[in-house]
Formats: C-alpha cells, structure tokens, sequence
C-alpha cells in the first residue's frame, strides 16, 4: 500500500518534469539547450513506465492530472522563457503512451 501510496505522488511529479521539457524544446527557441531538454525527456520515460508497471491504476489517474499539471508548468515556464508564448492549454496528444513515446518536436 506504501508503494501504491508513493506513485499516486510521484506520477504528477514525473509528468510535470515530463511536459515542461516538451514545452520547452517545442516553444522556446534556444537551440543550445535542445539536447540537453530532450536528454531529460528521454531519462523520464522509464520512470513513468516504471511507475505504471507498478500501479496499473494510475493510467486512468494521467489522463486527471494533465491538465493540472500543464498548468503548473505554465506557472513555472512563462516569468523563465518571458518572449515565448506558450499555448494556454496542453495542444498535444492526450494519450499516455503517445506523450511517452513521440517527439513531439520533429
């Protein structure tokens, strides 16, 4: 139950390290940072895997938390990256498998 306990927190906390990078590779136009954004997209994927290995219930809680968690990325992303306009909603697929899987930005 501790383990069940542990991922309901730490999904939200994935995804939203997750997503930010993805907005920040796909809107903010530094390419220098490109690698390094798409690095940390790529190390977070198996962690969220992992996490819904573990927890197959938290599939249904992904599809609850993205937009709350857009939303907190827009808080953290917009007084950082002030010139980039940022959609005000998540433009991107809702699926879970394809939010791991593509890049968005190619």
């Amino acid at each position: 139950m501790i383990l069940i306990f542990g991922n309901y927190f730490t999904l939200p906390l994935r995804a939203e390290c997750r997503i930010e990078h993805i907005m920040k590779r796909c809107y903010v136009n530094m390419p220098i940072e490109y690698h390094g954004w798409e690095r940390t997209i790529r190390n977070i994927r198996p962690e969220i895997e992992d996490l819904m290995e573990t927890s197959p219930s938290l599939q249904n809680d992904y599809q609850k938390i993205l937009d709350p968690v857009y939303q907190q990325c827009l808080k953290k992303l917009r007084p950082e990256y002030k010139s980039t306009k940022f959609p005000d909603t998540w433009e991107f697929t809702r699926s879970l498998d394809e939010l791991l899987n593509l890049d968005f930005w190619a």
